[in-house]
């Protein structure tokens, strides 16, 4: 049973973003901390709807602050991924239950107003750019309405959306999922999710992904290929949630995701994965925030080779 919290229960929403900002040094800015309160939020109204929740698994680096709360030095996710699993995976009752019960949920917890609506930007196979096929992608409106105690006192968040994306071609181990049962600023969370090992598997995908991508696309203005050192940084919280003796499965995980999106093994994956414009975008990101690049890279070092040999 749903516990509905009285008004002397309830938080501030303006109080929540301030205590984010000062705990998390990569929030930047009351409005940034909104977005990721209300990022939390829609994770919270998919699970109060079984039909979504039953049907999807969350995955990427919103997930990753869940985890840490934010303390690994990651910035604000602008965005939340998830993995379709079933075929029951209904897109119109986003854009109508899960809003609903997310903007129920925003109302239950705090004093002020935010409301959010969604849009269905896009379809698998609607339009085919690189990387981009079989996603289902929401832009989330944010819609905030901010009331102090003075009502004529009313601030807006500024032009702030972030997207959903539901992919449907991932592979998923479901032996490798997880139950979340967290509650963040006063926000409960009950969905499954990808299991550390999955998450890494994934990651080192994507890095590859990027790479296998630029060599087909050349010099593509604006493409950076695997030199995003996001994916990198991540592992390095990754593997301290892994038993080594899990590891030995990574492999046969990996593999099996590189297969599912066509992308080929071979003697040059090692040299795809650890480029010098890896290195050097990775070796920036660790003095930009206080992180040991001798045991990022070595980490990364270590994943490439058990999983190319």
């Amino acid at each position: 049973m749903t516990h509905t919290p009285t008004v002397r229960e309830k938080r501030s929403l303006l109080a929540e973003a301030r205590l984010l900002c000062e705990r998390d040094a990569c929030c930047v800015g009351v409005q940034q901390a909104l977005r990721t309160i209300a990022l939390i939020a829609f994770a919270g109204g998919l699970s109060r709807v079984p039909a979504i929740a039953d049907s999807m698994c969350l995955k990427g680096g919103t997930l990753l602050r869940l985890w840490t709360a934010g303390s690994i030095g990651r910035p604000p996710s602008k965005d939340l991924d998830a993995s379709v699993l079933t075929a029951g995976f209904v897109p119109s009752l986003i854009d109508e239950a899960v809003i609903h019960e997310t903007n129920a949920l925003l109302a239950e917890t705090f004093f002020e107003t935010m409301r959010m609506r969604a849009e269905l930007v896009r379809r698998p196979d609607d339009v085919r750019r690189m990387g981009d096929a079989h996603l289902y992608v929401f832009r989330l409106h944010v819609e905030a309405a901010i009331t102090p105690s003075n009502p004529r006192r009313l601030s807006r968040l500024d032009d702030t959306s972030f997207k959903f994306e539901a992919s449907t071609d991932e592979v998923v181990d479901k032996a490798h999922l997880i139950k979340l049962d967290e509650t963040h600023h006063g926000l409960p969370i009950r969905l499954r999710a990808y299991a550390p090992l999955q998450a890494m598997a994934e990651k080192l995908r994507a890095l590859l992904q990027k790479r296998r991508y630029l060599e087909i696309a050349g010099d593509r203005p604006g493409f950076q290929g695997n030199v995003i050192p996001r994916h990198v940084m991540d592992l390095e919280l990754l593997i301290t949630r892994v038993k080594p003796e899990d590891l030995t499965a990574l492999p046969d995980l990996f593999a099996r995701k590189c297969d599912a999106k066509s992308i080929s093994l071979d003697e040059r994956t090692p040299e795809r994965f650890l480029t010098p414009e890896l290195q050097a975008a990775v070796r920036l990101d660790c003095f930009a925030h206080k992180r040991d690049f001798v045991r990022v890279w070595s980490i990364l070092e270590d994943l490439v080779g058990r999983v190319c040999r």
